[in-house]
């Protein structure tokens, strides 16, 4: 059976130009052509048709398709590569999904007025650019997972306030970083770090980098230059 080139537009969703311009690269052919000199597709020719279509929506270029289609072996090799770009692009787009929803999430929680919105807006990006020098997206959800509530039942953000205020209360009644009460309060701390962390060894080392290397991410934290000196004294570090 063969079918002229109307219907055949029709069936592939593919036009009378581009069905000319595939013969012409010898994508597909020869066409043959009835008395009246009119193409005449058959079977095998719609079916190169729609391959050349599912090729081209996979993103897979002319050039490419040309010996990939006279050799079916060349297919799956690049069809695998395909397969791999197309995932890249999805972890981008998710990322970006994720850096958008935390983007919206802090100017929501901020309630900034018009006239502050860019300042807090480039704040908040160059916090997102911060943390992702140290952790993947991945990483980030699963620290924002871990991060919803500790044992005793507070969420992770009361329980870090609540450890803030206790360390300077210790350093304001003059204890020593190496005093018995700074030790137990240090051994909570990396409680709290085990736990947002999810007591992965990379992302424990890549937390602990951030605090050390990131001021702001320090001042995010509520840790400022008096008790991250007295932290590191506490913890051995001078």
């Amino acid at each position: 059976m063969a079918w002229k080139i109307g219907e055949v537009t029709r069936r592939t969703g593919l036009t009378v130009r581009a069905l000319r311009f595939y013969e012409d690269q010898e994508l597909i052919g020869p066409i043959s052509r009835n008395l009246a000199g009119h193409r005449l597709y058959t079977q095998p020719d719609l079916l190169r048709l729609q391959q050349i279509r599912y090729m081209r929506l996979l993103g897979i270029s002319l050039a490419d398709m040309k010996p990939m289609l006279k050799d079916s072996k060349q297919l799956a090799p690049r069809l695998k590569q395909q397969l791999i770009q197309l995932r890249i692009k999805r972890e981008a787009i998710m990322s970006l999904e994720d850096r958008l929803s935390t983007l919206i999430d802090g100017l929501e929680s901020k309630n900034v007025s018009s006239d502050d919105l860019d300042e807090v807006l480039f704040q908040t990006m160059e916090t997102m650019m911060m943390y992702e020098k140290y952790f993947k997206q991945s990483d980030i959800n699963k620290i924002h997972d871990h991060g919803h509530s500790l044992k005793d039942g507070l969420s992770t953000e009361e329980a870090w306030n609540q450890w803030v205020e206790l360390m300077k209360s210790e350093i304001q009644a003059g204890s020593g970083p190496q005093s018995r009460r700074v030790q137990e309060l240090m051994n909570h701390w990396n409680v709290m770090i085990h736990h947002l962390t999810g007591d992965d060894d990379d992302r424990l080392q890549a937390f602990n980098d951030l605090i050390h290397n990131e001021p702001q991410a320090r001042k995010d934290h509520g840790i400022d230059d008096d008790l991250f000196d007295f932290m590191s004294k506490a913890s051995g570090g001078h």
